[in-house]
């Protein structure tokens, strides 16, 4: 056997190391057909399944067959044979991370949730006991040039909870109100179309921080589980999953949301407000656009990574 081959996969080491090396290995393989052969075996002792279509078994027969080597049937089997296992291999790191048993685990499938919901993907788990488990997952993916995450963004006006008076201030934040309409002359800003944070009067300023404070819950619910298309609260994922350097994790959406809501305080850092560990910004001015005096609220995913929670 080739002995860049992963080790059959294990709780008792780093779970998502093996489902790295295993994706890696898989990429290594493809244009290779001996190694395909041994890793189709391997497969096979590993989860007493035939991973084989049968069309890819009979041509492994003539292994040094120009057929065998570049046919085009063999390499789309190969490649979905790859495809579904690599879908195994995540269902049991996701359920792993879960506290699923997988050995009573009957069949699982994966659904895209098309639209805007939160939800990303829908993992269905049947079990041979009958019973079935739906997770609901929202998922933000590794961006290491750009950490801070959009997580979402609407008009002032769909921040229902707002007064009036909260929400002018935060279309001056936005740039949906201009400045001079308010009370604000050109000498005291930067920036005629819209305020920074810090540009704000001082009683200003407390009234947003207040607000921020006193709706958190209904913000945090909003930027972590309701989309503004999902009116019938059909796709409200139940965990999220982070993926970043190579590390998968999955938490409940509960648990994520209690800890980006840090010590529940509304700060000013720089030009923009905070709540917790969310930021809540205006939406760029670009040309292309059409709705850029929106609120979009980001966060440090990897933050996650670099707590106890």
């Amino acid at each position: 056997m080739n002995d860049n081959l992963p080790e059959p996969i294990s709780s008792s080491t780093n779970f998502d190391q093996q489902i790295s090396d295993y994706h890696n290995y898989i990429k290594s393989i493809i244009p290779n057909l001996q190694k395909r052969k041994e890793f189709y075996d391997h497969l096979e002792k590993l989860t007493g399944e035939n991973w084989r279509p049968l069309s890819t078994i009979e041509q492994d027969k003539s292994s040094g067959s120009r057929a065998a080597l570049s046919g085009n049937k063999k390499e789309a089997d190969f490649r979905l044979v790859m495809k579904e296992f690599k879908i195994n291999l995540l269902a049991q790191s996701h359920l792993f991370q879960l506290n699923v048993d997988y050995s009573i685990v009957k069949d699982i499938s994966f659904n895209k949730v098309r639209g805007r919901e939160k939800t990303d993907h829908e993992m269905v788990v049947s079990f041979i006991t009958g019973e079935q488990s739906i997770f609901r997952i929202s998922q933000k993916t590794d961006d290491i040039k750009n950490p801070f995450n959009s997580i979402d963004r609407r008009s002032v006006d769909d921040y229902l909870f707002f007064s009036d008076e909260e929400k002018k201030l935060f279309k001056l934040y936005s740039g949906a109100i201009l400045p001079s309409e308010y009370e604000y002359k050109p000498q005291m800003i930067d920036d005629p179309r819209r305020l920074i944070a810090p540009e704000f009067l001082e009683v200003h300023q407390n009234i947003m921080k207040s607000s921020l404070e006193k709706n958190i819950d209904a913000i945090f619910d909003m930027a972590f589980k309701f989309s503004k298309r999902d009116e019938k609260k059909e796709n409200v994922p139940t965990h999220m999953l982070f993926r970043h350097s190579g590390t998968n994790l999955i938490l409940p959406i509960d648990k994520v949301i209690k800890f980006y809501k840090g010590d529940g305080k509304a700060s000013i850092k720089r030009t923009t407000f905070h709540l917790g560990r969310i930021s809540i910004q205006r939406k760029g001015a670009e040309k292309t656009d059409a709705h850029p005096d929106d609120l979009q609220i980001k966060f440090n995913y990897t933050d996650i990574f670099k707590k106890e929670i």
